[in-house]
C-alpha cells in the first residue's frame, strides 16, 4: 500500500508555488499524491510534479472514504466553499500528518502548528521551475527552502525537513537544521 498525500487548495498555481518541491519529493519517495483544487483549467503543472488534480466539486461533502496518511492545506481555508471547509476540517481531525502553506487560520485553536521549512531536492527545484513556467502569470522566483506549519504530532521539534537520497528511495530528516 502507498502512502497517499491530499493536497487541498484553490489554484493549482498555489500548489505549484508554495508546495511544489515537496509535493515533487513526496511522489518521488513513493507517495500517492492528490490535489483537490476549485480551478482545474490547467492541472500540467501539478502533473509535471507527478501529482493528480481533482476538482473540488467532485470530492464528497463528508470525508468518507480511506484516510489519507497526510494532508496539506495550501492558503486560508476561510476563502474555501463551506463544503471543502467541513472536508479539510473533517479530515484534519482525523490526525493525519497536516500541514499549511500561507495563512493558517480557520482550522481552530485546538491545532497546534509549529513553523518550518523543507529543503526540497535538486531536481525537485528544477522539476519545480519547469512547473512554474507552464502556469499562467508571472513567473514565479523558486526559492531554496518552502516554509510551512507543521500541525500536532508532526509538529514537535520540526524546525527542518530535508530528502536524503540513498540506495532504495529517499529517506526524511527532520529537527532543527536538518
Amino acid at each position: 500500500m502507498r502512502y497517499r498525500l491530499v493536497v487541498v487548495s484553490r489554484t493549482v498555481r498555489d500548489a505549484v508555488g508554495l508546495a511544489g518541491g515537496w509535493l515533487f519529493d513526496r511522489v518521488m519517495s513513493g507517495w500517492d499524491v492528490t490535489v483537490l483544487s476549485e480551478d482545474v483549467a490547467d492541472p500540467l503543472p501539478a502533473r509535471i510534479l507527478g501529482a493528480f488534480v481533482v476538482p473540488w466539486d467532485s470530492v464528497p461533502a463528508s470525508a468518507d472514504g480511506p484516510d489519507p496518511q497526510a494532508l496539506a492545506i495550501i492558503g486560508n481555508p476561510q476563502v474555501f466553499d463551506d463544503r471543502m471547509r467541513r472536508w479539510v476540517t473533517d479530515y484534519s481531525h482525523r490526525g493525519p500528518e497536516t500541514t499549511l502553506w500561507g495563512e493558517d487560520a480557520g482550522l481552530g485553536p485546538h491545532l497546534r502548528a509549529e513553523p518550518a521549512r523543507f529543503r526540497p531536492s535538486r531536481t525537485a527545484l528544477l522539476f519545480k521551475a519547469h512547473a512554474l513556467n507552464e502556469v499562467a502569470g508571472p513567473p514565479a522566483a523558486v526559492l531554496d527552502e518552502e516554509s510551512f506549519c507543521a500541525v500536532g504530532p508532526v509538529a514537535r521539534g520540526v524546525t527542518h525537513l530535508r530528502t536524503h537520497r540513498q540506495p532504495g528511495g529517499f529517506r526524511w530528516a527532520a529537527g532543527p537544521g536538518a
